[in-house]
């Protein structure tokens, strides 16, 4: 049987691997009364809407740094 060459792949590992999401991240927590969808864009701004013994402040603390 003749072998074809219907696909021809490179692989080039000197060019890094490009980064894959969007490079924002989700937190989502729990609350019982609820929340609309907000941006923060510092530490104090959290610190507004949620305690710094919240899981979602910690949270925030743990990308920042």
């Amino acid at each position: 049987m003749a072998v074809k060459s219907d696909v021809t792949v490179t692989i080039d590992i000197q060019r890094p691997t490009p980064k894959l999401g969007f490079g924002k991240p989700l937190i989502i927590g729990t609350s019982a009364e609820g929340m609309d969808y907000k941006t923060y864009y510092d530490l104090p701004a959290v610190l507004k809407d949620f305690a710094e013994s919240s899981e979602v402040y910690k949270a925030v603390l743990s990308l920042l740094n």
